[in-house]
């Protein structure tokens, strides 16, 4: 049961660097088409910077939790590379505990932001006037995921199997 459930979420936080990728070949395009546009055409699209600026907030969240379960979060190697393997062990616990506790908070407040600007009918100020709940659900989702993942990382820390991938 447990195997089915890390193989279920495995699958979800690679479909989501999947769709982190996605994205960031998309702003490169939209880039280079109003570079392109402006130069050549002499207009450039308006909506473009907008765009790419929301889809730069969804790029982060959905790559969060994969990078995480790769380990490739900044560290403060510096000083842990130098701590005996034991205490650098330790301080990477107490920080997946940390990451857990602040991730569980941020998804929850997440939500309920999510659903206020849903209720409210708000929509951005901007151009394109895009409902706020849809540039905000982005947020709670990530932030479940990093939950999850920290989660995982402290059972593995409890089982014995130190800092692998789970």
């Amino acid at each position: 049961m447990v195997a089915k459930l890390n193989k279920l979420v495995n699958s979800f936080l690679n479909a989501m660097s999947y769709l982190g990728r996605g994205i960031l070949v998309i702003i490169a395009f939209l880039i280079i088409a109003d570079v392109f546009s402006a130069n050549v055409l002499n207009h450039s699209i308006p909506w473009v910077l907008e765009i790419t600026e929301y889809l730069l907030v969804f790029l982060t969240f959905f790559g969060a939790a994969w990078l995480l379960r790769e380990n490739g979060h900044i560290q403060f190697d510096l000083v842990l590379n130098h701590l005996p393997e034991r205490i650098r062990n330790f301080f990477t616990f107490i920080s997946s505990c940390i990451g857990f506790i602040v991730s569980i908070v941020i998804t929850i407040f997440g939500f309920l932001a999510t659903i206020e600007m849903y209720t409210k009918g708000a929509y951005t100020d901007a151009m394109l006037q895009i409902p706020r709940f849809i540039l905000l659900i982005i947020i709670p989702i990530g932030f479940l995921f990093l939950t999850v993942q920290f989660l995982r990382n402290i059972i593995s820390f409890i089982s014995g199997n130190g800092r692998r991938h789970v």
